[in-house]
């Protein structure tokens, strides 16, 4: 189907290319008839008189818009070169349109043009250094081709270049360098929303290479970059979920110190965030915490507080000295009137309450901690934590025996919607109370959904093996093998060290709880 700029050709209002126009209007019916327009203009891209030659280059980049066309053009290819270094800016234009065409579709005929570019690139004017750029990201994807950092710090800057190098950032080896750059940019030229995409993206693609970056720019002499380093952090799922975000505590825990309070408090909710996926390597750190409860204001107090009871569902020493204390820390501060620090601390307070009285006598402490929770739900429209919240009430139900509620509450969690490393664990034990209902169908269709978001998602090592000891554990539940069931579980169990003789009677009642699962 031919198009207004081509009878404009085929009139003869572009000079010297009236013939090549007349030629293409065949080579939507005839293949054959491209490659002849191709030589004709090639005749006229080395024309003595200017305007022809302007005119050829500018009918190629025409061409160039034709992905069917775009082999034809290969023979160009070096020709192209030449217009880029050598001709004006109207002619480097059209030529830099045709090479970013053809490196859409051909990346690995234009990779050689790459050098030339980039050599030039210092002289080009704005709109076709922009030009430039997009076939830098076209070829980025296809062969690894990236300028150096140097070329980023000098470009970066610029207000109309800016959007395009933060889009070529992506395929960058290393951020070190210039992602303070990048985040000191945020609230330039309106660039967040291209440097936000950019952050997930690259989250997506390369999380560890985003947090050593974060590492870095963390302690940045300039508070907005620690801050927006920090929401960085707190916002992406990808990079807040990842097990080696422990590489960046040492910062973190630093910046719960800082006299601004909106770092400090960005980076102490940024922790409890993230403790469940670190705790074990958290225990590194519990001086630092044990310092920051003693120094830290109520709300630092608190905060620290439900970690460590967290820890010490691992590990009981850990508090073992303040055991006394932090419970009444925590159990006067789920009555906050913040919603999020009542939240915490409810969390804290449903665990410790099972430990805080010794040899049996805390008669009635899961109610009490079921309670803590149902009256939190009531009090307040919970969102940061609800999840948690839910997943708490499902434990306490399922180790009292109360299968319905647990249930229940299980399924509550999993329809937060949470990220899949969030809300695993509360879909394995809505699948095994189920079991335990008898409701061998329903356990089955949630295991059904459940093994395809885990084939959808990407899982971390540890996560994987966890999940499929599950699923081995459901195979037999649903076979009757209850005591094979049980043996995979006792053995996963055994490998798991808890230095807590209350949490470990709580593993361990979840097998008792198998011996209702009979015949259906």
């Amino acid at each position: 189907m031919e198009t207004k700029w081509l009878n404009d050709v085929k009139k003869g209002k572009y000079t010297g290319i009236q013939q090549a126009g007349l030629l293409y209007s065949y080579g939507f019916q005839y293949k054959e008839y491209v490659e002849l327009t191709i030589h004709e203009l090639m005749e006229k891209l080395n024309d003595n008189d200017e305007i022809i030659r302007r005119n050829a280059y500018w009918m190629i980049s025409k061409i160039s818009n034709r992905s069917n066309h775009r082999k034809f053009l290969i023979p160009v290819i070096p020709i192209l070169k030449f217009g880029i270094m050598k001709e004006n800016k109207r002619i480097r234009e059209y030529s830099l349109q045709a090479v970013h065409n053809l490196a859409k579709t051909m990346p690995k005929k234009v990779t050689y043009l790459y050098n030339e570019i980039l050599e030039g690139f210092d002289s080009f004017e704005k709109d076709n250094q922009i030009l430039s750029l997009n076939i830098f990201i076209e070829l980025s994807e296809y062969g690894k081709l990236i300028p150096s950092n140097d070329f980023f710090i000098k470009y970066i800057g610029d207000k109309k270049l800016s959007p395009y190098l933060v889009k070529l950032l992506i395929y960058q080896d290393s951020y070190k360098s210039i992602f303070s750059l990048v985040l000191s940019n945020l609230q330039k030229h309106d660039l967040s929303k291209v440097i936000f995409a950019f952050i997930d993206e690259a989250c997506n693609k390369r999380p560890l290479k985003i947090l050593l970056a974060l590492k870095k720019t963390l302690l940045k002499m300039d508070p907005m970059i620690r801050q927006n380093s920090l929401l960085i952090l707190s916002q992406n799922p990808s990079i807040r979920n990842n097990p080696k975000i422990y590489l960046i505590l040492p910062e973190i825990l630093k910046l719960i110190t800082s006299k601004i309070q909106a770092i400090n408090r960005i980076s102490l909710f940024l922790l409890y965030d993230i403790h469940k996926i670190i705790i074990k390597e958290l225990f590194f750190y519990s001086e630092n915490l044990l310092k920051l409860r003693k120094m830290g204001d109520n709300t630092i107090k608190i905060v620290i507080d439900s970690i460590l009871i967290d820890m010490a569902s691992i590990d009981i020493d850990i508090i073992q000295k303040y055991k006394k204390r932090i419970y009444k820390n925590v159990k006067k501060a789920k009555n906050s009137k913040d919603v999020r620090l009542a939240t915490i601390a409810t969390l804290g307070y449903s665990k410790i309450i099972l430990w805080i009285d010794y040899d049996n006598k805390n008669i009635g402490s899961h109610e009490k901690a079921i309670d803590s929770c149902l009256t939190l739900i009531k009090k307040y429209p919970i969102s940061d934590y609800r999840y948690y919240i839910y997943e708490r009430i499902g434990f306490l139900n399922l180790y009292n025996g109360n299968f319905s509620e647990a249930k229940k509450f299980f399924k509550e969690a999993v329809n937060t919607k949470q990220n899949l490393l969030t809300t695993y664990r509360s879909t394995v034990f809505l699948i095994l109370v189920n079991f335990i209902l008898h409701l061998p169908k329903t356990a089955l269709e949630i295991e059904a959904e459940f093994k395809k978001e885990c084939e959808d998602f990407t899982l971390f090592k540890s996560m994987k093996k966890e999940i499929q000891i599950w699923f081995d554990v459901f195979e037999d539940l649903y076979h009757f093998k209850i005591k094979n069931a049980k043996n995979k579980l006792k053995s996963y169990y055994g490998k798991i060290i808890i230095k807590n003789k209350w949490e470990f009677q709580n593993k361990f009642l979840i097998l008792q709880h198998l011996n209702e699962i009979k015949d259906f």
